[in-house]
């Protein structure tokens, strides 16, 4: 779901490569889409704000809110790549 959002926004700047610029009304209708997947994630956004912010961990010591945030990048799709 995040990746299509990324991608109706480059799409709507006409910044993904080889791509032409996209006509008005088809930008107009993917800045739509795009508003509306965000505007569905909004609780799910403050369920992840609430959480960390429930953490109360030191600067530079986040192993839990680092642990439940790779978590749910990799839960939606994304590859964490890990140093610690």
């Amino acid at each position: 779901m995040i990746r299509r959002i990324l991608l109706f926004s480059l799409l709507g700047a006409g910044l993904v490569s080889g791509q032409q610029r996209v006509a008005p009304e088809k930008e107009a209708a993917l800045k739509a889409e795009a508003a509306t997947q965000i505007d569905g994630m909004k609780k799910q956004t403050q369920v992840m704000v609430d959480t960390v912010f429930s953490f109360g961990e030191l600067g530079f010591q986040e192993l839990e809110t680092w642990k439940y945030l790779t978590g749910i990048l990799e839960k939606e799709g994304g590859r964490v790549r890990t140093t610690v």
